[in-house]
């Protein structure tokens, strides 16, 4: 499992719905803005460890 797949299934976890990588992505880049969105991206910094965050943005 990649840094992205674990930090998406940590944000899921507590969540009614979930979140796909793709629409993460596409919120962090700011093409999407909807509001039910920011929930996941807050939960993105709250709950990942930052150790997977730095993994995940390395080769990006």
């Amino acid at each position: 499992m990649g840094p992205l797949t674990a930090a998406v299934t940590t944000i899921n976890t507590p969540m009614p719905a979930g979140i796909d990588e793709g629409t993460l992505l596409a919120c962090l880049k700011g093409d999407i803005s909807e509001q039910k969105w920011r929930v996941y991206v807050q939960a993105l910094f709250d709950e990942v460890d930052v150790s997977s965050l730095i993994m995940w943005c390395r080769p990006h």
